[in-house]
């Protein structure tokens, strides 16, 4: 079946991109063999964001060992899910030697294409504008839908001191200003 998903020009591949349930040379592979025909999922549960530690998940229990990318487990080691974010599907996929546009576009713009969507997962006039603000270590830092600032990780760790400036290929996409961001980190919808 996965060298007919691969293969076929007419399927889109979902990957979960987490190292565990795909290990990185099979992510490398799969890139390889689709090229522009990969998605990334997270295939997260409610474990997602939940500290390490036994919960009970959808009648079962479930073991979280660490709040990254390492899978929750039922008690006979079975995966049970992800805790995957979809910055760090991004990360491991070039991690694993996928180019750093590749893994975007398998993030976005792929996924959108299969839900018919072109107003999302691309930055075009017309879109919708959302995006998401990646640091070198490709963790998000900001999350923007439309015009509000969502989520900003890098004004609650005092990272941006007066004003950042977002930029793909040469050409600034947004700048960020404290006033702006300051109420977003206590969750309300500021406009950027």
């Amino acid at each position: 079946m996965v060298g007919q998903a691969l293969t076929d020009p007419r399927l889109t591949c979902g990957l979960i991109a987490d190292l565990t349930h795909v290990a990185a040379v099979a992510c490398a592979i799969a890139f390889a063999a689709a090229p522009g025909r990969i998605c990334l999922v997270t295939d997260a549960s409610a474990a997602a964001g939940m500290a390490p530690g036994r919960y009970r998940l959808g009648g079962k229990l479930v073991e979280v060992r660490r709040s990254d990318d390492e899978p929750p487990r039922l008690a006979d080691g079975t995966l049970a899910g992800s805790v995957l974010r979809m910055d760090r599907a991004v990360a491991n996929a070039v991690a694993a030697g996928v180019g750093l546009a590749e893994a975007v576009a398998a993030a976005t713009r792929i996924p959108a294409d299969v839900l018919g969507r072109p107003d999302l997962g691309r930055l075009n006039p017309g879109a919708a504008g959302d995006l998401v603000w990646l640091d070198d270590d490709l963790r998000a830092q900001a999350t923007y839908c439309s015009r509000y600032t969502l989520c900003c990780a890098a004004w609650a760790r005092g990272r941006i001191t007066s004003r950042s400036t977002l930029t793909w290929e040469g050409r600034v996409i947004v700048q960020v200003t404290v006033s702006a961001m300051s109420s977003a980190v206590r969750g309300s919808r500021t406009p950027a």
